[in-house]
């Protein structure tokens, strides 16, 4: 204890300066451990950059859900979801890209195989192109739509993202994880900006979807010039794809795309089946619970991103469990600490995004961030299989959907029902896939 106030003002000081010393050592440490560490960094900058992605697509609802009336805005919350599940098979072949590019040292053959995806890619891309045109007038009677327009510009949206996909997942595989995000927030800041005039000017949903468009062009604009600095050069080989080519790939493909596909219709499908169950009035409200509670996936995307890049056929068992586990924590962490907001606070956090339009279901936001929590760390664990090419992933991730569709099928009757099947199946799918994983890890490192 200090005699006296002199020499408590002395001690102070002194006890100051150490703490910021203190600080600024493990400041300096931890820069020294970034810098050393490419796991840490790469995660640093794509959360980071995922991060502020984030905010920016996800106040594109708020500013939209403002903006429309309440039944226009779940219009556009089913063409979003929609637009997701469209692009699962350009999700297949970008993260195939990825790993070819992550593991595979000569260009040239990166160049040609990373060519011959895409231009299968767009293949398919034309032919949905086309079925969605003929389809649409059904899809606007049966999700009781006031227009055909917005499905054909999502359409052209599907269209311009499957180049913008290849060039980002070029970005990926060469760990240029700044120039992805810059990519990113492009395209996120672009699609407020358009989005939010075409709806001012009159457009309602048309108007969102083509704003959305907009913002597609000018993310794929910049991809494709970064990838060129990096060294891509489209490989041009004539009109048919060269299948001999491609053909060691088709497994791969066959794994990522059933596991993409499940997973994505897992955490997506929820909002077109409202939309197809009830009334516009009751889909729409259910959209921005929805909405909201996918705050806790895009929070921690990234990490399943970087992970796939970092993880590699050749190292160490050990080596990639260690970086599972850390994705693991970084992943409860962030996406628990979201949880546990929505969990305790679900009006205030609708009140804070949306307005008090959306109460009716701020019941359903506690039960459906959980499940979004599950399904991100769901789609962690399935990540590190796909990067490593374990197949016998794709039993455990059928069987949580599995679960999902059958308690669908017992009981639909309200969106209550819905979110609860969500959350059992998507809980199964998580137990199943720790524990094999589990199991997996304990076998190789004995």
């Amino acid at each position: 204890m200090p005699q006296n106030r002199s020499e408590a003002m002395t001690i102070c000081p002194n006890s100051i300066t150490l703490d910021l010393m203190f600080m600024l050592t493990k400041l300096s440490n931890l820069a020294k451990t970034m810098k050393s560490n490419d796991f840490i960094r790469h995660n640093a900058i794509y959360f980071i950059g995922s991060l502020a992605i984030s905010a920016l697509n996800y106040l594109y609802y708020p500013v939209l859900g403002r903006l429309l009336p309440l039944e226009s805005f779940g219009e556009l919350q089913v063409l979003i979801s929609l637009f997701t599940q469209m692009t699962i098979f350009v999700t297949v072949l970008t993260l195939v890209s990825t790993n070819i590019i992550s593991n595979e040292t000569d260009t040239d053959v990166v160049n040609k195989t990373v060519s011959e995806l895409e231009k299968i890619t767009l293949y398919v891309g034309y032919a949905l192109m086309a079925v969605v045109i003929i389809l649409a007038p059904h899809l606007q009677s049966a999700l009781k739509f006031e227009s055909a327009w917005p499905f054909i510009i999502i359409g052209l949206v599907f269209l311009a993202g499957i180049t913008t996909g290849f060039r980002t997942a070029y970005l990926r595989g060469k760990s240029a994880f700044l120039g992805a995000t810059i990519a990113g927030l492009l395209t996120a800041a672009s699609k407020i900006a358009a989005s939010a005039l075409l709806v001012l000017a009159g457009y309602k949903t048309s108007g969102a979807a083509g704003g959305i468009l907009a913002a597609q062009l000018i993310g794929l604009g910049y991809a494709a010039y970064k990838a060129r600095k990096l060294g891509f050069i489209k490989h041009r080989s004539g009109v048919r794809p060269d299948w001999a080519l491609l053909r060691p790939q088709a497994r791969y493909a066959g794994l990522v795309l059933f596991v993409s596909l499940v997973t994505t219709l897992q955490y997506s499908a929820d909002v077109t089946i409202v939309k197809y169950l009830f009334s516009p009035e009751i889909a729409g409200q259910y959209a921005g619970i929805a909405t909201i509670s996918r705050i806790v996936l895009f929070l921690t995307g990234s990490f399943s991103v970087v992970l796939l890049s970092a993880v590699k056929i050749n190292r160490q068992p050990r080596d990639n469990s260690n970086l599972l586990i850390r994705s693991l924590l970084m992943t409860l962490a962030l996406g628990g600490s979201a949880t546990i907001i929505f969990t305790f606070f679900p009006t205030q956090v609708i009140h804070l995004l949306f307005g008090a339009k959306y109460d009716a279901f701020a019941h359903l936001l506690p039960l459906l961030s959980i499940a979004m929590l599950m399904m991100s760390l769901s789609n962690l664990i399935a990540n590190y299989h796909i990067a490593l090419r374990h197949y016998r992933v794709m039993w455990f991730v059928g069987i949580g959907a599995l679960v999902t569709v059958i308690l669908l099928l017992l009981g639909h009757g309200s969106p209550d029902a819905v979110v609860r099947s969500l959350a059992i199946g998507s809980g199964s799918m998580l137990a199943g896939l720790l524990g094999w994983t589990g199991y997996r890890a304990g076998f190789k490192l004995q």
